[in-house]
């Protein structure tokens, strides 16, 4: 079986095309490589991948549709996984145009691929942003309220999603991952930059009074879900977390005893855009999808920083 993964160089990205491989599948990665960070980081994410039989790798950007199409001609594509995306909420507040525009123009353009190509299922990575400040935990059907541009843009792939599911009867998931953590993750992301911070004794900036709290997701169990995704038929939505929350200062105390170091807290105000509290109710995904997170946060927080002290330092 042949897959395409979007943004496969990536954090979340890199982690599923080496779990796919391993398991058989042969694996086109597409990514431009111009990301929100260092591209040498994307470059040693599937090092160990370039050789392999069951691995080729397509430098392209999705926002050009052309170059993509000639990129992938004559190649078929049982299953589509779209991952690429402009993902930095906060940079998405002084870059609205820019965030909406790429995130929508790439989706619409896999969308036609995939279709071109004859994939009978796609698979696209959405955020538990879009559901903003709702009720807790955050179920499938909750109404819809993005605070951010980056948010809005995922919000609005969705429905470019279910459009193509409705006019080509292809099937469909969407996985609205919450706040996903483990190695290869990226440097702007929380828990990066506080083992970042700790390992170099600097100040980690905590937001608000450090009670603000998020569902943990680690990545293999984000792999976990997305693989699940891939052997069900028709359209549905699901979350993929871990149905628990850690506060930040916990986050920080979790770090800390990993590292070994104490941490420097520094307050500052709550950014704007940025929800207080996320949660996932998971019941759908367990029931349709048979998704079961395995990895606790504690687990998951020393995994992440023997990897930081390993590649990193």
């Amino acid at each position: 079986m042949s897959v395409i993964i979007t943004g496969g160089a990536g954090f979340i990205g890199s982690h599923l095309a080496e779990k796919l491989v391993s398991d058989g599948f042969d694996v086109i990665c597409i990514d431009n490589f111009n990301g929100d960070y260092d591209s040498s980081l994307k470059e040693r994410n599937i090092a160990h991948l370039s050789g392999n039989r069951g691995f080729n790798l397509i430098n392209s950007d999705l926002t050009d549709i052309n170059g993509l199409m000639s990129c992938l001609a004559g190649m078929e594509a049982d299953t589509v996984i779209h991952l690429a995306a402009k993902t930095n909420p906060v940079l998405s507040m002084r870059l609205p145009g820019e965030y909406v525009t790429h995130n929508v123009s790439s989706t619409a353009n896999i969308l036609d691929v995939s279709n071109n190509l004859g994939a009978d299922r796609f698979i696209m990575a959405s955020s538990s942003s879009v559901y903003g400040c709702s009720s807790l935990p955050s179920k499938e059907d909750d109404p819809t309220n993005p605070q951010s541009p980056y948010a809005l843009s995922k919000l609005l792939c969705e429905i470019l999603c279910k459009s193509h599911n409705v006019l080509h009867g292809t099937s469909m998931s969407i996985l609205r991952l919450f706040t996903v953590y483990g190695p290869r993750q990226r440097p702007d992301m929380a828990i990066h930059k506080f083992v970042s911070l700790i390992e170099r004794g600097l100040p980690v900036e905590v937001y608000g009074d450090g009670s603000s709290s998020r569902d943990y997701t680690y990545v293999d169990d984000a792999v976990h879900g997305i693989i699940c995704a891939m052997k069900r038929r028709g359209f549905g939505i699901f979350n993929i977390g871990s149905g628990k929350r850690t506060n930040i200062m916990d986050m920080v105390s979790l770090i800390e005893k990993s590292a070994g170091k104490r941490a420097v807290i520094r307050k500052v105000p709550m950014k704007s855009g940025d929800i207080k509290h996320t949660i996932a109710d998971i019941g759908k995904a367990r029931k349709e999808l048979g998704y079961s997170p395995k990895t606790c946060i504690s687990e998951g927080v020393s995994e992440f920083v023997k990897w930081y002290r390993r590649d990193m330092l």
